[in-house]
């Protein structure tokens, strides 16, 4: 499991609006120039809070979160059709090489960096160099 995961319990909070103050919808749109045929990610996607914003930009979008938990919450308060479930930790993704045309992590990578990487500055963080391997070149 993940370095720190969000308790589920607490999974209300994550819908909050307040969230926006981080990183708006307009931003992180902007950052990803998201295509209607893109597929995308979303790390550590938990209940859906920015999911929601990027799916109908794109024709997939993977929800990746490591607790199938987070999954549940967010099927309650409905999906989008282009969006996909996958529970995974980021550092071994079910993916291709270069099958993603980018990819996101909105107050997330604290919940998957592992305490090995965080503790020895300098090494490689596992979570990223999986990341560099399924984002296509150019890719976001």
């Amino acid at each position: 499991m993940g370095y720190h995961t969000f308790p589920v319990d607490r999974a209300d909070a994550l819908e909050d609006p307040g969230r926006y103050r981080y990183c708006s919808r307009e931003e992180l749109l902007a950052m990803l120039e998201p295509s209607a045929d893109g597929v995308v990610a979303d790390l550590g996607s938990g209940t859906g809070f920015y999911a929601d914003d990027v799916a109908p930009f794109v024709e997939t979008l993977y929800a990746v979160d490591v607790q199938s938990a987070m999954h549940d919450r967010y099927r309650e308060k409905g999906v989008p059709d282009s969006v996909q479930f996958v529970t995974a930790e980021i550092s071994s993704l079910p993916f291709d090489d270069d099958h993603l045309d980018g990819a996101y992590s909105t107050m997330t990578h604290h919940e998957y960096a592992s305490p090995e990487a965080s503790a020895a500055a300098g090494e490689p963080d596992g979570a990223l160099e999986e990341l560099a391997r399924v984002i296509r070149p150019g890719g976001r």
